[in-house]
């Protein structure tokens, strides 16, 4: 596979893919309008070792805000597994929960019938 593109942006794109294997085409040009945005618009005159040092710096903020996000997401699911879905009160652990719904919401049931 031929790497070097004629546009001045596949190159730039090809450098970022080299030293990211794992990033497509896409991230990698998401990736050029992120240094261009921080670089006050411009990339023209932005040396190659300050380029890949911004690019490094985009990546490690997107990689910290997944990991924030994954976090978030866990917590909310944690939570959600603790919390009755009879009266949405919270408890600490699942066992509590599971024997707050035997006690309490099945002896309701009881008594109704």
């Amino acid at each position: 596979e031929n790497l070097s593109n004629s546009s001045p942006l596949s190159k730039l794109a090809n450098v970022i893919l080299k030293r990211y294997p794992g990033f497509r085409k896409g991230q990698a040009y998401q990736i050029i309008i992120k240094v261009r945005q921080v670089n006050g618009g411009k990339l023209v005159g932005l040396k190659k070792n300050k380029f890949l040092k911004m690019v490094a710096q985009i990546v490690n903020e997107r990689a910290e805000k997944e990991r924030n996000d994954s976090k978030l997401e866990k917590a909310k699911k944690s939570r959600l597994q603790k919390t009755c879905p009879s009266c949405y009160r919270w408890f600490i652990e699942k066992f509590s929960r599971d024997r707050h719904i035997k006690i309490i919401h099945n002896k309701k049931s009881n008594k109704k019938k």
